[in-house]
């Protein structure tokens, strides 16, 4: 499997684990992927560095990291 695809494989895998809508993402994150994530155990945080080629609407992006915090 290439880099790309694996990349694009763990982007699905995090909106399906954070249970973000099926039409959400058809209309607005097929064309994205995880270019990078950063992981700090000391505050426990993640950072996920997401790549795409349209900018997302502002409410859309707002929920789906909201739904991304939650989980």
């Amino acid at each position: 499997m290439s880099n790309l695809a694996d990349k694009r494989n763990r982007f699905e895998l995090l909106m399906q684990q954070a249970e973000i809508p099926g039409d959400m993402v058809r209309t607005y994150f097929m064309d994205g992927y995880i270019d990078q994530v950063e992981i700090s155990r000391k505050n426990r945080d993640w950072t996920f560095y997401l790549v795409k080629e349209e900018l997302v609407p502002q409410p859309i992006y707002r929920s789906f990291c909201k739904m991304i915090q939650e989980k």
